[in-house]
């Protein structure tokens, strides 16, 4: 919550120092890193919870470290030969002298996940929500306090590093503070990492590419506005977006973990998880009813009296994307059944699904050269699939092993 009311008290300041545009390059940066940071570490971060032994658990740790530093090297050759070009194709040349940052940020973002993965098989919820609010604190102030000096556009990019950095380092320290983790190391009972690799190899195989999907689908909407329209109808999007999750992320993310570490340990005993999996969905729908009828009927007011009239057409962007975003403030907690019950393929089938109505639903706004058609079709096709997937792991909570 600190962290959260933080962003949000500075948001209204930093609307009135960055304009549209900066804030639509800068969501090209962001999903460029979002894209590639969530399949880091080759998803083993999402193994983390289910080794039976700490030991493992730590050995799990080690290699999701490497190929994650293997990883940023691959994206820092292929950006040294190709980023030009990309850019270019998206027609956001403009990012050319900060591209390079993104190299820095998917290897704090990789390792920040990697950690509070492990901070939640631990349970060290206290350093998972320390680490949480230095990473957005850190993100907001740096924000500020570059724009106050002037940095321009720069100073987006700045700030956000000085927030992933932070998270990093503070998540780190609380790792090797765990009594666990100190423990696991010294254990002698360590699979090595080939048999960890065949154990989990579902991840890598299917998992990976899984949240790469759906990152890539979360990101395509920045990446075809700002081919076909603008970069500050982007940053009218990625301002609705940010603003909207927000509160959803607060209590989604937070609600994930929670819910996954609680899932896994009835289901090692051969418990059913279907009764928390619906307390679960009806308390996440009674806390997001009033907040999203709020946003369908004063969205574009609100957007406008805290963020300044220049940002009114972000609410009525959010305006148009209500109905999806009450469905992932209710689903995203939940996405840690197919893993439990290893249904990670029919899940990636689902994002494949996902991902091409998305870019249909986007296209046909292009066709017609209305982002507000593209935007509310987007929301529409995101309201129905996660419809479906709710369907899906309702029905998957009844099982046990």
């Amino acid at each position: 919550m600190i962290s959260q009311i933080i962003a949000i008290l500075i948001s209204p300041i930093l609307t009135r120092i960055y304009t549209p545009e900066d804030y639509g390059l800068l969501g090209i940066y962001a999903a460029f890193v979002a894209m590639t940071s969530t399949i880091a570490s080759g998803k083993f971060d999402a193994a983390l919870l289910l080794p039976k032994k700490d030991s493992n658990a730590v050995q799990l740790f080690r290699l999701c470290y490497r190929i994650l530093l293997v990883f940023v090297l691959i994206i820092l050759m292929l950006q040294l030969l190709f980023s030009q070009w990309f850019l270019e194709l998206l027609n956001a040349t403009s990012l050319s002298s900060y591209f390079f940052f993104t190299v820095i940020s998917v290897f704090f973002l990789g390792g920040f996940f990697i950690h509070t993965n492990l901070l939640n098989r631990f349970k060290r919820y206290k350093g998972l929500a320390t680490a949480k609010v230095s990473r957005t604190s850190g993100t907001s102030v740096g924000q500020l306090g570059f724009g106050f000096l002037g940095f321009g556009f720069t100073g987006l990019i700045f700030g956000r590093l000085v927030g992933e950095g932070l998270g990093f380092i503070v998540s780190r320290f609380f790792v090797e503070r765990a009594p666990r983790y100190k423990a696991g190391k010294i254990e002698t009972d360590i699979k090595p990492y080939k048999e960890l690799i065949n154990t989990y190899q579902d991840f890598p195989k299917i998992t990976a590419f899984h949240a790469f999907t759906n990152s890539a689908a979360s990101s395509l909407p920045a990446f075809i506005l700002i081919s076909f329209f603008s970069s500050t109808v982007v940053g009218w999007f990625n301002q609705c977006i940010k603003v909207t999750f927000l509160p959803i992320t607060l209590i989604s993310a937070s609600t994930y973990q929670v819910f996954s570490q609680k899932v896994t340990e009835l289901h090692n005993n051969n418990k059913c998880v279907r009764k928390i999996t619906i307390e679960t969905v009806q308390k996440l729908g009674l806390l997001g009813l009033l907040p999203f009828l709020f946003l369908l009927f004063f969205a574009p007011q609100a957007f406008a009296f805290v963020f300044s009239e220049e940002w009114r057409v972000a609410g009525e962007y959010a305006r148009l994307l209500v109905p999806y975003l009450f469905m992932v403030f209710i689903v995203s907690p939940l996405a840690y059944l197919p893993i439990l019950f290893g249904e990670q393929a029919k899940s990636f089938r689902i994002e494949l699904v996902y991902l091409v109505l998305r870019t249909s639903s986007l296209l046909v706004g292009v066709y017609f050269n209305d982002p507000y058609l593209a935007i509310g079709l987007y929301g529409l096709a995101g309201f129905l699939t996660l419809s479906y997937v709710l369907t899906w792991y309702l029905k998957l909570s009844k099982r046990t092993k």
